[in-house]
C-alpha cells in the first residue's frame, strides 16, 4: 500500500479529487474492453503472435483502471 499512499499524497498535492480518478478509471475500463475485443479479433483472424501487443495494452489498461479506482477510494476516505 505504500505505492498507493504515495500516489494519493501526490494527487492531493496536485489538487486532484476523487472524481478525476473515477473518470480516469472509467476511461481505462472502456479502453480495456476495446483492446480486449481487438485482441480477440487479431488472435482469430490474423495470428496469436500479432495479438500479443493488444493483449499487453489490455492488461496495462486494466491495471491503470484498478489503480485509479483505488486512488479514488482513498481520496474519498481522506477528503470526504
Amino acid at each position: 500500500m505504500k505505492i498507493i499512499d504515495g500516489l494519493v499524497f501526490k494527487a492531493i498535492q496536485m489538487g486532484k479529487n476523487s472524481d478525476d480518478f473515477k473518470n480516469g478509471a472509467q476511461k481505462n475500463a472502456n479502453a480495456s474492453w476495446m483492446f480486449g475485443i481487438i485482441s480477440i479479433v487479431v488472435w482469430i483472424y490474423v495470428s496469436p503472435y500479432w495479438a500479443i501487443l493488444p493483449i499487453l495494452i489490455t492488461l496495462y489498461s486494466i491495471v491503470n483502471s484498478l489503480v485509479s479506482t483505488k486512488i479514488s477510494i482513498e481520496l474519498e476516505k481522506l477528503l470526504g
